[in-house]
C-alpha cells in the first residue's frame, strides 16, 4: 500500500510540474524574448559589415556577443526543463537590487502598453541572496504580470513597485505592490491553490508554481495586507546564513 501510495504521488508531481510547463513557459518569455532579439540585431548588424566589405575587429566583437547571448537563451531554457522534470535549482549569489532592476527593464515594454510605470525601493546596501535566477525572476515575472492584470481598469495613475529590505538576519524579503483595486476576499482562500483562478484565460497555476519555487528556495510567499492595492511579499534566505 505505502508503495502505491508513492507511485502515486510520484505521477501527481509529475503531472502538476507538466501542467505548469506552459505557465512557466509564458512566464520566461520576457527572459528569452531579451536575448533572442539581441541576436538578431547583433547577426544584422554582422552581415552589414559583411556587405560593406568590412569586416575589421568590430566584427569579432559582434559575434562574442551573439554567442553570449545565445547561450543565456538555453540556459533558461535549460533551467526551465530541469525544474519541470525534477525540481532542482540553481543557486547562486544574487545582489536583489540587481535583480529588480533587470526585471523591471524586462517587464518596461508590457508596462508602457498598459499606461503603467515600475519603481524600484531597495536599501542602499547591497543585499545577497543565494538563488536560482531564473526561477526567482520567474516569480517576479509572475507578480508584475497579475499587477498589470489588476491596473488595466483603474484610471488615473498606475503604479507598481518593487521592494527589497531585510525581513530579518536570516532572510531578505522581496514585494510587488501595486495600487489596484486589491485583491478579492471571496478568492482570498484559494489564492495559491491549483488551478484556481478568476482569469478566463488563466490556467489558475501562477501563483502557486510560484510559492513552489519560493519554498524550494526555503522562503515563504504571502499576500500582504494594505490600506489599499495588493502587496504580494516573499522571502529568500541571505547569502551570510546560506554560507
Amino acid at each position: 500500500m505505502a508503495l502505491q501510495l508513492r507511485d502515486k504521488q510520484f505521477e501527481l508531481d509529475r503531472s502538476l510540474r507538466a501542467a505548469a510547463a506552459s505557465e512557466l513557459a509564458s512566464a520566461l518569455a520576457h527572459e528569452l524574448n531579451q536575448p533572442l532579439s539581441a541576436v538578431a540585431s547583433y547577426t544584422r548588424a554582422c552581415q552589414l559589415l559583411v556587405e560593406r566589405g568590412d569586416p575589421s575587429h568590430e566584427l569579432s566583437a559582434i559575434m562574442q556577443k551573439v554567442v553570449f547571448e545565445a547561450n543565456r537563451a538555453g540556459m533558461v531554457v535549460h533551467n526551465l526543463r530541469e525544474f519541470v522534470r525534477s525540481g532542482s535549482i540553481r543557486q547562486e549569489r544574487l545582489v536583489v537590487s540587481k535583480l529588480l532592476v533587470a526585471v523591471s527593464e524586462a517587464a518596461g515594454g508590457r508596462t508602457s502598453r498598459h499606461g503603467a510605470t515600475i519603481t524600484i525601493d531597495a536599501e542602499p546596501k547591497p543585499l545577497e541572496v543565494l538563488a536560482d535566477r531564473v526561477q526567482v525572476e520567474t516569480v517576479l515575472h509572475n507578480l508584475i504580470a497579475n499587477a498589470i492584470d489588476a491596473l488595466k481598469e483603474v484610471p488615473g495613475e498606475r503604479q507598481i513597485t518593487l521592494a527589497a529590505a531585510p525581513q530579518d538576519e536570516a532572510f531578505v524579503r522581496v514585494s510587488v505592490t501595486d495600487n489596484g483595486p486589491g485583491v478579492p476576499a471571496a478568492v482570498r482562500e484559494s489564492l495559491f491553490k491549483p488551478f484556481a483562478s478568476n482569469k478566463a484565460e488563466g490556467l489558475g497555476l501562477g501563483l502557486s508554481i510560484s510559492r513552489t519555487i519560493v519554498e524550494a528556495h526555503g522562503g515563504v510567499l504571502w499576500l500582504a495586507d494594505t490600506a489599499a492595492g495588493a502587496r504580494f511579499c516573499f522571502t529568500l534566505p541571505t547569502a551570510e546564513v546560506i554560507r
